[in-house]
């Protein structure tokens, strides 16, 4: 009888401790907090990238356009070295590829414009990935350069500078989150205050047939 009062206490009291709750609980949650943590900061990281990549594009695309008077092959490549640069912590450089063309309209004997021509292209980094939209002395249509609904299109004794940059993602955590991403920007912009947009050959050109760091 004593035995069993005790027991009843025992157990009384036993249902009523909740000094490991928090223990066990945090114990189940934990797998699912390390989970959403990982993912977290694999996807702020490949945020990250992603902006790198956007910024190398305008910052190319800007940089070349606005070379003053005329532009040679060491301006491009001086410039390519540079921003190639911000990519540093991405090792852009080894897994990404910055592809410059120098666009120019064709014209009729009316001076209007009835093709564009993409009248000399650069390229850096080891990436072996060529341009989506064109090569160097290709004519690349009336509509312009680039993707349907984003076309480049020239009016007459104007030029633009199109930049596409590709980046093959490197994870910090594991590629089994997301797979292999391939992250992508396309920047362009008007050549000013130059009245031929044909490179110098003074420097060393950035050929597109050279695939290296």
């Amino acid at each position: 009888m004593i035995l069993s009062a005790r027991f009843r206490r025992n157990a009384a009291r036993l249902v009523r401790d909740r000094s490991g709750v928090a223990m066990i609980e945090f114990a189940m949650a934990l797998p699912l907090l390390a989970g959403v943590t990982v993912y977290g900061i694999e996807a702020a990281n490949m945020a990250y990238a992603a902006q790198i990549v956007s910024d190398i594009a305008v910052q190319t695309a800007d940089s070349v356009a606005r070379v003053r008077t005329s532009i040679s092959e060491k301006d491009v490549t001086d410039i390519l070295y540079g921003v190639k640069s911000m990519g540093t912590r991405l090792q852009f450089a080894q897994n990404g590829r910055i592809i410059i063309s120098g666009l120019e309209p064709v014209l009729d004997s009316s001076n209007a414009v009835i093709n564009h021509k993409i009248n000399w292209q650069r390229c850096s980094g080891a990436l072996h990935q060529n341009s989506s939209y064109g090569t160097a002395g290709q004519e690349v249509g009336a509509t312009g350069m680039g993707p349907d609904g984003k076309r480049i299109r020239l009016a007459a004794n104007s030029y633009a500078i199109v930049v596409e940059v590709r980046y093959d993602y490197q994870p910090i955590i594991s590629s089994n989150l997301f797979g292999p991403r391939t992250l992508t920007a396309l920047s362009a912009m008007m050549v000013r205050e130059r009245e031929s947009n044909s490179l110098g050959t003074t420097g060393t050109a950035s050929a597109c047939s050279t695939y290296s760091a």
